[in-house]
């Protein structure tokens, strides 16, 4: 099977994108595009779009291998959001858009703030909303995990290209009205250092809890980053 360099496999998907996922549509497309290529025939164009389809990914697929066997103890807790209806839906027709975007500007990235916000506990609560675990458990140890006194804390943190934006601290369970704050008197400030011209270019990414959804913060954003 012919194998082709990464950066071409990039520029393939994105074409495929561009023609709607019709792989000889894509192959024309891609040989007009770039005409000092090799080109790949319209089947390369759907299994390559298979793959990534399956995988998110256009790299190669690894060679199965024999696992070798450890002794060692390994203690990995995840957590999966189940997907219903639209929701395949929603997340195609969104991966198309990013595409497009992307396809417009290779350095669209650079210009998304990608936010969260994370809660720490002190006794090794499970965070099921970000899915992240933290506990003392020790093979070799034991600690008391019953505190007498809990308590809890939610950070904020985001990335702006090569910038690290926050940490913000939140006292108390965060709302709606709390969040509204923050985005009105603090990031503007935790992004002083982030040149101009990628804040006026700046798309802000949200993953949706409840507090994003509070009608004075979607009005806000609505008025301020709007599209």
């Amino acid at each position: 099977m012919k194998t082709y360099p990464r950066e071409e496999r990039i520029d393939m998907i994105f074409t495929l994108g561009e023609c709607h996922k019709n792989g000889l549509l894509a192959s024309r497309v891609y040989a007009q595009k770039f005409p000092e290529r090799n080109h790949a025939k319209p089947t390369a164009f759907n299994r390559f779009l298979l793959q990534f389809e399956e995988t998110g990914s256009v790299n190669y697929k690894k060679p199965i291998t024999r696992k070798s066997v450890t002794e060692d103890e390994e203690n990995v807790f995840a957590l999966c959001q189940e997907l219903y209806g639209y929701d395949f839906k929603n997340r195609t027709e969104f991966c198309m858009w990013v595409l497009d975007k992307v396809a417009e500007n290779k350095k669209f990235f650079e210009n998304v703030l990608f936010s969260d916000e994370c809660t720490f506990h002190n006794n090794g609560l499970v965070n099921r909303h970000n899915f992240h675990y933290y506990s003392d458990l020790n093979p070799r140890s034991y600690s008391v995990m019953k505190n007498q006194n809990r308590w809890s804390v939610n950070v904020w943190g985001g990335i702006l290209g090569q910038y690290l934006i926050g940490s913000y601290f939140f006292v108390g369970h965060l709302n709606g009205l709390m969040f509204l704050e923050f985005l009105i008197n603090h990031l503007s400030i935790l992004l002083e250092e982030v040149p101009f011209n990628i804040r006026i270019n700046m798309w802000l990414q949200l993953d949706g809890p409840p507090p994003h959804y509070h009608c004075e913060v979607r009005q806000f954003l609505n008025d301020n980053f709007q599209n």
